[in-house]
Order: structure tokens, then sequence, then C-alpha cells
């Protein structure tokens, strides 16, 4: 199936309402702000590019992301979202396991893992990742650009090497060639039927994280972040899940369990 049928079909479906598909861009959330700034009633709105020369991760981190990487954006409105804003945060853990959701489809052999917040994991290297930006539009309403990288068929050789020796892709690990077109068909259609569920029921989505956690019972060190100042604080203790508000627990050397909302796990350990 070509991109131009996956587009078609999508919005045939009434899944979206615009598609593009860029052979270079800066990074497809850019690209979907700058159309959701003068184009707002277009949205749901899917934008896929072969590369991106600015790709970004959570933090500010650099993505790589050359040819063989899935990279795509679907922006919403928060018309999309549920009522109750205080849900909005857990965007991103729900489109953690859509995104797992979409490649086991195509490769039932493979687990994939969720790394709080926002990571995909395979065999215990990084698969891929969210991010999740929001600005506001013309029209006054909150968009979502909702990022997905996904590595599908990588050539290493052309990678950086703090990337090669910690991250993987789906073709090497699944042993057969993986179709990106399919797999932009699948990530949208199971991420726009998630979003509708979430909306009439919230808790539809724990189900499905809490088992493909990669961090429940290994010892992690977060640089937590509080909500009244900048500052990050070291935390150490072991993982005991994500609780149904989207935060990780955290049982400390006290014994006291700390519930995480926001912060980076920098490491963990068995």
């Amino acid at each position: 199936m070509s991109l131009d049928s996956v587009f078609a079909e999508l919005i045939s479906l009434g899944l979206i309402k615009k598609a593009e598909h860029f052979h270079e861009v800066d990074s497809t959330n850019s690209a979907a702000h700058r159309f959701s700034e003068h184009s707002a009633e277009k949205l749901p709105a899917l934008f896929v590019a072969d590369r991106q020369t600015q790709g970004r991760g959570r933090g500010g981190h650099v993505w790589w992301s050359p040819q063989g990487c899935l990279m795509m954006t679907l922006a919403i409105t928060s018309r999309d979202l549920p009522i109750q804003r205080d849900l909005w945060s857990q965007l991103a853990l729900l489109v953690g396991v859509c995104a797992a959701e979409a490649i086991e489809s195509l490769c039932p052999e493979l687990e994939i893992q969720l790394k709080w917040p926002n990571d995909l994991y395979l065999s215990g290297r990084k698969l891929g990742g969210i991010l999740i930006e929001s600005f506001n539009s013309p029209a006054s309403e909150t968009v979502f650009a909702i990022g997905i990288g996904i590595n599908v068929a990588m050539d290493w050789q052309a990678a950086p090497a703090e990337v090669a020796e910690r991250a993987t892709c789906l073709s090497s690990q699944a042993g057969k060639s993986i179709q990106l077109n399919e797999l932009v068909h699948e990530s949208v259609t199971v991420l726009t039927t998630r979003i509708r569920a979430w909306s009439e029921l919230p808790e539809s989505w724990f189900d499905a994280w809490h088992p493909r956690c990669l961090l429940a019972g290994k010892i992690v060190t977060i640089d937590r972040l509080t909500s009244n100042t900048e500052a990050k604080h070291r935390l150490v203790g072991r993982c005991e899940g994500v609780a149904n508000d989207g935060c990780l627990l955290v049982r400390n050397e006290s014994g006291g369990v700390i519930s995480v909302n926001a912060g980076e796990v920098v490491s963990w350990q068995s």
C-alpha cells in the first residue's frame, strides 16, 4: 500500500481530515505547528517524513531520524480529548500503548515494553519515543502535536556511536521487512480509536500499559521535577509501576512510596 493510499483511506474513514508527506523536514511536530497556525479547522491532520533534519525528543534531546525511521505527527485539538483536563497529562502514556499495539499487530512475535513516560523498548534496547507538544491555535483552541518516532529499518553503520550501542529497530528484531506505510496506517488507526475510547472510559488504557512497564521491580534513579520549582531532585528507589493517574511510583529506602508526575529516569537496574 502506497503512502498516498494510506492517507486516502484514513481520510475516507474519518480518522483525519488532512495528511502531508515530506521527503525532508525539520521535524514533523514543527510542521504540525506551522500548519495549525492557519488551518486549525482541518485537524486532525497527519504529517509524515522520510527524514528529519532537526528531530527532537523529550527534554530537548536530539532524535537521530534518517530514512528507515517512522517519523509522524498526529495533530489534534482539545476537542478530541476527554473533557476532564486533569487527564490530559496521561496522553504520552496512552500514545505509548497505541504505538506498542500497532507494532505488535504487524509483528505479533515481538513484545514491546514502555519506559515511563514516553519511550518504547524492545529486547532491552530503545526502539522509539513519543513527543507531545501543545500550543494555542488562532481559533483559541489548544492543539496537541503527537509525535511518534519508531526505528523500523536502520543502517546502524551510519548511526552515531551512542545511538548504535543502545538502540534497535524492528527489522533486525523481527527478522523480516516491515513496511513503514503499513505501520503509519496501523498507528493512526489504533491511536484515534483509543483516544475516542479514553474520552468515554478514562481507565481504558491502564490494563494495556501495566504489563509492558519496563521499570517495574527495578531500582531506578530519577531526576524528579516538582511543580513549584524548576530544580531537579535526585530520587533513588524501587519502581512499583505506574499509578492510574500516570505517575511513576517509587518506593524509597525508608519504605515510603513517592508518586512522580514529572522527571527523567536516568538509570535503572534489576
